[in-house]
Formats: C-alpha cells, sequence, structure tokens
C-alpha cells in the first residue's frame, strides 16, 4: 500500500481570523464606532490649542491692559491712545459735565465715576460719535465727592491702558430759608432746612442799601440738622439783607449753593412770630387792594385789631405816602405791606420797573420799611414784572376768591362771595377803599374766627402751608398746595 502524504496547512494570521469570522455587520459597526472616537478626539485637540492662544482685544467697558493696536487684517488703522485734557466743565446739585480731546480713531468714550466710599469704577456715561467729546453725568447724590476718568473706544475694543482721573463734586442743594424774624431785643434769627450731606453752612448778611454782602458779616456754621443763627450785632429799626450759603470740602476747597435773598427790618415790635400760627388749624389770607384812603382803611383795621386777626395790605405807593398815620398803624399791628406798583395806571407788559420801585422807595420811607410782597394791578402778571420783584426781594400773589366788591359795592354779596366758598389755604381778594367792604368785613372776621379759621398774612400762608418762606420772584397763586404747578416763578 503507498503511502499518502500529507501537506501541513499554513495558519492564518490570528487578527485575519478574527475579522473572517466575525459577522458582516457588526465588523462594520466597530468600524464606525472606530472612526467616531477619533474624530472626537481631534476636534478636543483643536478646541485646547484655540483656547489656549493669547487674548489680544479685551471687552468694551470693561477694565483691561492690553493696548489696541495696528494690524494688516485692519488696514492699519491708528492705534488708540489714552484721552487727554479731561475738564470738569460744571457742576450742579446732581449733575457734573465733562469735556475731554479728541482720540484719533476713536468711535466713542465712556466715562467712568466712583465715590470715595466705593471700591469700583462704574461707567456712568456712554458717548458714540468720534466728535462726541464731551457729556453730562446726571441723576448723581447732592452734596458728594466724585473721582471720574474717560477711555476711548473703538467697536469692541477699549483703551484702558492709561487714564487721567479727576477729582470733582455735585454741590449741595439749595438752603430754603424757613423762618426770619427778629427778637423783642432787636436781634435777628434766620432758620433753614437742614441738609447732613453739606460740609457746612454760611450766613451772609448786609444792610440792604449796600451792593455786596461783606466776608466779615456772616457766620460760619457745620453742616447737620442744627439750621439756625441769630445775629445780635445789628442796629434796630434797620433792614437787613440776607442769604443762606451750603458749601461742600473738594481737594481742600469750598463750593456752594446759596438760598434767595430775604430782608428783614432789625424791629423789636415790628413782626408777629410765625409760631403763633397753627399749621394743623384752618387759615386763610385777607388781602386788601388800592389804599389807603378815607376812613373805610381805618375801620377794617378796627375789625382785624379787635379781633386779633392780620392782613396783608397790596397799597398803591402815590395813596400810601399820603397817609403815613395809616401806614405806620398797619406796621404796629403787625400787618404786612404790600406793594401795587405807584399809581395803579398801568397792566400787564406796560407796567415798568419804576412804578415798582417807585412804590417800595415810598413805602419805605413813610413806614420806616420796605414791602414784602406784591401783587399786580388787575392780577396781570409779567416775566418782567416778576423779574423785578425778584430783584426787589418780594414775592408776589394772585387769589382764590374775589369778592369783586369794586363791582357790586353791596356788603351783602361781598359777604356771600366769602362764606359761602371760603376754604383753608385760600387767598380772598377785596379792597380797603370801599365802605361797602369795611362792613362786610365786620361780619367776615368774627365769623371766620368763630368757624376755627386763622387770619394770617400771605407770608404766614405760605410758611404754614409749605414750611419755607416765599421765594422772591414767584407768584402764589394757591397757597394750599405750592407744587401743583399753578404758582409762577419768574424765568431768568
Amino acid at each position: 500500500m503507498s503511502e499518502v502524504k500529507r501537506i501541513k496547512r499554513k495558519k492564518k494570521p490570528r487578527i485575519v481570523e478574527f475579522f473572517t469570522e466575525m459577522d458582516p455587520t457588526k465588523l462594520v459597526l466597530g468600524i464606525t464606532s472606530a472612526v467616531v472616537i477619533i474624530l472626537a478626539i481631534i476636534v478636543a485637540v483643536v478646541i485646547i490649542v484655540n483656547d489656549n492662544k493669547p487674548e489680544t482685544k479685551p471687552t468694551s467697558g470693561k477694565a483691561g491692559t492690553t493696548e489696541v493696536s495696528a494690524s494688516a487684517a485692519d488696514g492699519g488703522t491708528v492705534p488708540l491712545t489714552a484721552v487727554q485734557g479731561v475738564e470738569v466743565e460744571s457742576t450742579t446739585e446732581n449733575s457734573i459735565s465733562l469735556k475731554w480731546k479728541k482720540v484719533p480713531g476713536a468711535e466713542g468714550y465712556n466715562a467712568y465715576l466712583k465715590t470715595p466710599q466705593a471700591v469700583m469704577y462704574t461707567i456712568a456715561k456712554s458717548v458714540s460719535g468720534e466728535n462726541a467729546l464731551k457729556c453730562t453725568i446726571g441723576d448723581l447724590e447732592q452734596g458728594e465727592n466724585y473721582s471720574v476718568y474717560v477711555t476711548p473706544f473703538r467697536g469692541d475694543d477699549e483703551y484702558t491702558s492709561d487714564y487721567s482721573i479727576q477729582n470733582t463734586y455735585t454741590l449741595p442743594e439749595k438752603p430754603a430759608v424757613t423762618a426770619l424774624s427778629t427778637d423783642s431785643d432787636g436781634s435777628i434769627k434766620i432758620e433753614w432746612t437742614p441738609n447732613e450731606k453739606a460740609g457746612g453752612f454760611r450766613v451772609d448778611y448786609k444792610t440792604a442799601e449796600s451792593d455786596n454782602f461783606l466776608t466779615g458779616n456772616s457766620q460760619d456754621l457745620p453742616g447737620g440738622i442744627d439750621c439756625s443763627a441769630t445775629f445780635r450785632d445789628v442796629e434796630q429799626y434797620r433792614e437787613y439783607d440776607f442769604k443762606v450759603c451750603a458749601y461742600i470740602i473738594s481737594d481742600g476747597k469750598k463750593y456752594e449753593t446759596s438760598s434767595e435773598i430775604y430782608t428783614v427790618t432789625a424791629d423789636p415790635n415790628g413782626n408777629t412770630p410765625d409760631e403763633i400760627i397753627d399749621p394743623n388749624k384752618p387759615m386763610v389770607a385777607l388781602t386788601f387792594d388800592d389804599g389807603p384812603a378815607g376812613n373805610a382803611s381805618e375801620k377794617i383795621l378796627d375789625v382785624l385789631e379787635n379781633n386779633n386777626a392780620k392782613a396783608t395790605f397790596f397799597m398803591v405807593g402815590a395813596n400810601a405816602v399820603g397817609n403815613p398815620d395809616n401806614l405806620r398803624r398797619k406796621v404796629e399791628l403787625g400787618m404786612e405791606l404790600g406793594n401795587h406798583t405807584w399809581d395803579h395806571k398801568n397792566y400787564g407788559d406796560d407796567v415798568d420797573s419804576e412804578e415798582i420801585t417807585k412804590a417800595c422807595e415810598g413805602i419805605k420811607e413813610t413806614a420806616g420799611r420796605r414791602p414784602t410782597c406784591f401783587r399786580s394791578p388787575g392780577g396781570i402778571t409779567t416775566d418782567k414784572i416778576l423779574a423785578e420783584c425778584k430783584k426787589q426781594r418780594m414775592p408776589a400773589y394772585y387769589w382764590t376768591i374775589d369778592t369783586e366788591d369794586w363791582k357790586s359795592r353791596d356788603s351783602k354779596k361781598i359777604y356771600d362771595a366769602v362764606m359761602n366758598n371760603v376754604k383753608d389755604g385760600d387767598i380772598i381778594l377785596m379792597h380797603e377803599i370801599y365802605d361797602s367792604t369795611a362792613d362786610a368785613v365786620a361780619k367776615i372776621v368774627p365769623e371766620l374766627k368763630e368757624r376755627g379759621f386763622q387770619m394770617v398774612t400771605c407770608r404766614q400762608l405760605v410758611i404754614a402751608k409749605t414750611g419755607k418762606l416765599p421765594v422772591p420772584g414767584t407768584e402764589y397763586r394757591f397757597v394750599n398746595n405750592i407744587d401743583n404747578g399753578k404758582n409762577k416763578t419768574v424765568q431768568e
């Protein structure tokens, strides 16, 4: 038997054997998964590399230290530089205005601001435009110190490597004088609204005939809530002008704002203390125009004196000068003296400053004191009239009840016009030159008193209803709510 020769087969590599024996579907899925894993690794590597590249542009509005430079991509744009020439143009009680020089290539500017108490600066104002070289930062706290600086930006790039910090401030609120009176010893006391933000106050005064306040005639007082001062070194029966200044100290210097100027006579007998007025009880201001003349004025004064009532008399200058005894009696009784022009011939735009000043001077010469308020003939008040009133330190008054006594000359109609309409805070218009008005007043005053009304001067009414002295150059039309927009103030 012949021998059979066996041939030994070559064994397949194990990897090949693995794939040839694998199910085709599983093979495809395995290859696909491997490719996905490889691609994921590549993407991750790319992200890591990009994240570790250095940043070249800071975000606009955020602090950074990288200078924005030119590149080939932006066509060789001029690099931004620091803002030069930053100046504080002006400050008010709640705003700061800045200006600066142009930075070539800048598309706008950011103004940063902080108080001494703050840790970081914040953007207070941003302006756009290559020629936007000033801005006003508003809605700030009054009487505060601030630090500011300005940076340029272009697109999302902002240059913050270098800047110049300016120290500045907002002014304290203008003080509002709440009382100005004389004591029995002839001294003058002034009071005003408190302001804890103010670094301090200064009260300046001068004689009314002097042109300027003298530095030596003043008192410096600390800021806070004790806001009053008494002046004893004054000459009795002489008129003085007063103003209150509130100041802030910034970089060692004082910056101030001042109240309106108020005039008072150092007369121990002339002023009715404002403290006797109860602001919680109803009150009215009786006012009388056109006098004094005839017996009617004396009858009216008799009624007021007998009922301890006060009133305001808007007098025609020529009539006042012609009745000196009547004027002096009004002063003795604590009545308020008002100006109604010299001769009551002109109205509205035809009233000139001389008609007002001549009446002021005539009344002062005759009564020993200036009138403290004004009423326009016919109630027609212009900006020109109010400007002169401000110059003469006088507020103006309209009325809320017109009795039309000049038309009716009927005491019952006058009485009804008042008693059927009167309410707290009214300013009642009458005339002191008619006997019919005097007869009506004889009934009106006792009945108002019986109804619980206080009869006060216009000045006292404003103080009681607002807590502040009347402002010269303002016409009060509805005192019960001074802020309702019905009062008229001179336009500067």
